[in-house]
């Protein structure tokens, strides 16, 4: 056997990895371990069309994920953060997904989100180095 650390996969080893995930998983949960994450993201435009913001999501297993939020400075506070977040849980309710997670740090939005709903159920310190990632979790019915 030999070992070896890639920073360059190819997408056809990480899909091997993943196809073998899945097959182990259906062996414990049936079918959701074999189904496909639902991906997609939420943008924010301005009146020319550019990107002013956005979400990049996955959902599986009844779960969504927030995997980012990012909006531009000029917009922040002006309830877009709060639009892109409730087309993404709509999406996902709509899909059948009725749990939100995600991951912010100490320095980020944490408070944002808490006010819409979500609570922490788990903190990492030092992640990174001198600030506190949170964990936080939503009922999204």
């Amino acid at each position: 056997m030999k070992v070896d650390v890639t920073r360059n996969p190819t997408e056809d080893d990480l899909s091997l990895l993943s196809h073998g995930l899945r097959s182990y998983n259906s062996q414990h949960i049936g079918h959701a371990a074999t189904e496909e994450d639902v991906r997609f993201a939420v943008f924010a435009r301005n009146g020319s069309g550019k990107i002013i913001g956005g979400i990049r999501a996955a959902a599986f297993w009844g779960w969504l994920h927030i995997e980012l939020l990012w909006l531009e400075e000029d917009v922040r506070g002006a309830g877009t953060g709060r639009q892109l977040l409730s087309a993404a849980e709509a999406f996902a309710m709509k899909h059948g997904f009725f749990h939100s997670r995600l991951e912010t740090t100490s320095f980020q939005a944490r408070e944002f989100y808490e006010k819409h709903g979500y609570e922490v159920f788990g903190e990492l310190r030092d992640l990174p180095q001198g600030f506190t990632s949170y964990f936080m979790k939503k009922a999204l019915v």
